[in-house]
């Protein structure tokens, strides 16, 4: 782990249009929310979701008895849905029917439990050998599982990621499907940079300055980059990532 911490700080130190270069390639984006309108013991419990590498379509699932479209891009959050009573929830998409007097034929993708305080985040990724089904994995996202100003990193990619913050000088290593919160501080920036895991070794995916904001919090999400007729045997790492900002207390 010292040879990759020092690896990490070379990158970017002895060849900066080397990094440029980095950063260009992989897709990012930040979007701010208000958690103002996240789940609270007055309001009903909330999920937002994420699609990894593609985008989840024609899904639906059931709120007091009438079907409720969800959508789920790989560019961002979605707004809030509202998790039924029970905290049960099941993901289905409607085959079409094959005559004009029959129904549409449901097919259930997934079914989760969301019994936790809430509000939640619910990851969709496309089966690769299953068109039409999904991995569905949900995480708490409450401000006591993702407190104000850390950063809490996802990696959803196939290989090993090893994450570096520079303004705390952190490293941590992340296996496939594991999550981490780490804590930066607020004002200004800090330096975040990720490599993944090689056959030849470790290799650099990001590197780039991150605004550290105050009364807020980052959630970073990383999955591999998926191939396009450009880049069919593209190993980039693709980084979404979003900032909540912290609720007001409540006036009486």
């Amino acid at each position: 782990m010292a040879l990759l911490k020092r690896y990490l700080i070379s990158a970017a130190a002895v060849c900066p249009r080397f990094v440029f270069a980095l950063v260009s390639v992989w897709a990012w984006a930040i979007f701010v929310s208000d958690a103002r309108g996240q789940s609270t013991s007055e309001q009903p419990k909330a999920f937002r979701t994420l699609a990894i590498s593609s985008e989840a379509q024609g899904i639906f699932y059931d709120l007091r008895g009438k079907p409720v479209s969800v959508t789920a891009t790989d560019a961002g959050l979605s707004p809030s849905y509202e998790v039924p009573s029970g905290g049960r929830i099941v993901f289905y998409r409607l085959q079409p029917a094959e005559t004009a007097s029959e129904k549409p034929h449901r097919i259930n993708i997934a079914e989760v439990e969301m019994n936790g305080v809430g509000p939640f985040l619910v990851f969709m990724a496309a089966k690769p050998e299953s068109p039409g089904e999904y991995f569905v994995q949900v995480a708490e996202d409450s401000w006591a599982t993702h407190p104000v100003e850390t950063i809490r990193l996802f990696n959803f990619s196939r290989r090993n990621l090893v994450v570096r913050i520079v303004i705390k000088d952190v490293v941590v290593e992340l296996a496939p499907s594991q999550d981490r919160v780490l804590p930066y501080v607020a004002g200004g920036q800090f330096w975040l940079q990720v490599a993944t895991k090689e056959p030849e070794g470790w290799v650099m995916r990001v590197s780039a300055p991150q605004i550290a904001p105050p009364k807020a919090r980052i959630s970073a999400i990383m999955f591999d980059q998926a191939p396009s007729i450009n880049r069919p045997a593209t190993r980039e790492l693709q980084l979404v990532k979003f900032i909540d900002v912290a609720p007001q207390p409540v006036v009486p």
